[in-house]
């Protein structure tokens, strides 16, 4: 059986990308799918950027079919916080130095 996309470290999907066993879409799809299963219950992700990472993802998948070289993490699906409290992305629990 397949692992799931999600469960690889991020290192792992970005080297399928790389070489080209697998789009940069499919592994932010697969990311997306399992935030969208799990968030209503963890409540981890308040906004989830889905255009922005599936528009990222065709650049990304672009580079690779015309032959430029793709970074280490191109592909990897990366979640990331905003601990400032001034961005202009919602978190569901701010850190403490936000508050």
């Amino acid at each position: 059986m397949e692992t799931e996309r999600w469960r690889l470290t991020a290192g792992e999907p970005a080297c399928t990308v790389r070489t080209g066993a697998v789009s940069a879409a499919e592994v932010v799809r697969a990311s997306l799918e399992r935030i969208a299963s799990v968030n209503p219950r963890v409540n981890a992700a308040a906004d989830v950027l889905e255009e922005s990472a599936l528009g990222a993802t065709r650049e990304l998948d672009r580079k690779r079919l015309a032959g430029e070289e793709l970074g280490f993490l191109a592909g990897a699906a990366l979640h990331g916080r905003e601990d400032s409290g001034r961005g202009r992305i919602r978190h569901p629990a701010p850190s403490r130095r936000a508050r």
